[in-house]
């Protein structure tokens, strides 16, 4: 059996990751180790200043970061959320060949309102 090394064991280069209540407690320790781990992380909650907060203290460790305010019980503010970490997910992966099969997804969930 292999082992993998710490640094393998969660490499999430070139992944973005949502997290809903990333910006205290548990969900910035999330936030954190995602981001850690190679992930663009963005982080949303319904307090836009604590969002910004985490999203600098990230991005001072020199990790990539967005924030965006949202309440998830509001459906426009959860597809605002998932465009704009569509524009994350296009920053980072400019000419990756998963790009045709990300975009094919977030059509998928435009064209049933997800």
């Amino acid at each position: 059996m292999d082992i993998l090394s710490k640094d393998k064991l969660l490499d999430l280069k070139g992944k973005t990751a949502i997290v809903t209540g990333g910006s205290l407690g548990i969900g910035y320790g999330i936030s954190y180790r995602l981001a850690e781990a190679g992930a663009n992380v963005v982080i949303t909650s319904r307090n836009i200043e604590e969002v910004n907060k985490a999203v600098e203290e990230l991005k001072q460790k020199g990790f990539n970061a967005a924030g965006v305010k949202t309440d998830v019980s509001i459906e426009t503010e959860v597809k605002n959320l998932v465009a704009e970490a569509w524009k994350n997910v296009n920053k980072s992966l400019k000419e990756s060949p998963a790009k045709g099969k990300l975009k094919a997804f977030a059509n998928y969930l435009i064209e049933r309102e997800i």
